[in-house]
């Protein structure tokens, strides 16, 4: 006879339970009985309390259990320091330790990092060395512009961002004059000192004028100084050759020199003369400013200064362009001018100074835009006058009243 769930004949020592339980009944054995067992075991099976092949669960066996898997563990964590230590893996591990670096630049170039290629400027380079100070140097792709380093030591984990600035190449020029002592002028810009000179400028054309009280003066216009045999007097197509003088080549070397002999005659050249022509050009100058006794200086409506001692001059570094409004705030303190406030006002670039206090104009009040958009209507001319301690040679200017508002537009 076959069972449900059982292969083979149903015999009465199929189970050892049931063997056990049907030794000690009292009732005969029948289907019936065989199959109630059957059934309560099974339920016992899904309950926990018997074991899958029919027999009572071993509490020994499932004791065992927790070694097992315990086993199991330790055995995948030997796989995992195995794989860890393979040359792979240190080679991660090194990365989760390297740092970001971004340099932002100017212009488009290549980055080096330690004399090593790292990428390009205005981007994120990766895997660089922690905690160490590391030389950073930023080329400019096209040779436009100067070099420049760094020296950063960037943090774990985090992008250091480096601000790096080129600038053009400078191109570096020996100025010899026969005789000496005469004033260079590049682009309109007074260098600082007399011939003879090296100036440093950037490489390009330029404007070069050479002048000297009592000669005429040397004017080369579109000179490249970019190109270490080209005469100074030649030049390209249309522009002006050179003035008032006879002006040699330039010699091939690392700081080309321009020998210049001058010839007596008069100076015309006016270097205040981009003030007066050029309206979008601004130019860079000197502004001093002094006032009996005390003033506040502003230009084009905002203020640059102030000073309150009568002798002395204050200096400003100003760029003004035509149409530039210089006015002042000039208080008389002392009453020592009777009832009068004076002030004296010149422009300088490099050695040439022009006295300009005489062309402002003079308010007893400070009406609207007085100091950025002044008002002829509103206003009065200056009254320049010598005065006996007057420094520096300039003209004292005179407004009436103890406190007046003066103005200068080009």
């Amino acid at each position: 006879m076959w069972v449900r769930g059982i292969e083979g004949p149903c015999v009465l020592n199929f189970c050892a339970t049931h063997r056990n339980t049907t030794a000690h009944s009292s009732s005969p054995l029948s289907l019936d009985g065989i199959r109630r067992r059957y059934d309560k075991e099974e339920d016992e099976e899904k309950d926990g309390k018997m074991c899958p092949l029919r027999k009572p669960c071993d509490a020994k066996a499932a004791d065992r259990r927790p070694g097992i898997a315990m086993l199991v563990l330790v055995a995948s964590a030997l796989l995992l320091l195995l794989a860890t230590s393979s040359p792979a893996a240190a080679q991660g591990a090194s990365r989760s330790d390297s740092a970001m670096l971004y340099v932002r630049c100017n212009v488009a170039g290549q980055v080096q990092v330690n004399g090593m290629p790292a990428g390009d400027t205005n981007r994120v380079l990766t895997d660089l060395p922690v905690g160490e100070p590391l030389t950073v140097a930023v080329t400019d792709r096209s040779g436009e512009n100067e070099r420049a380093e760094k020296t950063v030591t960037l943090a774990r984990h985090r992008i250091t961002r480096v601000e790096v600035t080129l600038k053009k190449v400078q191109a570096k020029l020996h100025i010899v004059t026969d005789p000496p002592g005469a004033a260079v002028f590049i682009d309109d810009e007074a260098y600082p000192g007399t011939t003879p000179i090296e100036v440093a400028v950037e490489s390009g054309r330029h404007n070069i004028v050479i002048v000297k009280d009592g000669f005429r003066d040397v004017v080369r216009r579109g000179i490249d100084l970019s190109r270490e045999a080209a005469p100074f007097g030649a030049g390209p197509p249309g522009s002006e050759g050179a003035e008032g003088g006879d002006v040699g080549s330039i010699r091939s070397t690392r700081a080309p020199e321009f020998n210049v002999r001058l010839t007596p005659g008069p100076s015309t050249y006016d270097p205040f003369r981009r003030l007066y022509s050029d309206p979008t050009q601004p130019q860079r100058m000197k502004l001093f400013f002094g006032a009996d006794d005390r003033f506040v200086l502003h230009h084009n409506g905002r203020q640059i200064g102030r000073g309150n001692d009568w002798i002395r001059l204050f200096e400003f570094d100003v760029e003004l362009r035509n149409g530039d409004v210089i006015a002042a705030e000039v208080t008389d303190v002392s009453g020592g001018a009777e009832g009068k406030c004076g002030f004296r006002c010149a422009l300088a670039i490099g050695r040439y100074r022009k006295d300009i206090g005489g062309m402002f104009r003079w308010s007893p009040v400070p009406y609207e835009g007085w100091n950025a958009q002044p008002d002829m209507t509103q206003t009065h001319p200056i009254r320049p006058m010598a005065h006996e301690l007057n420094p520096k040679g300039l003209q004292m200017c005179w407004g009436q009243g103890p406190r007046c508002y003066v103005s200068w537009r080009r």
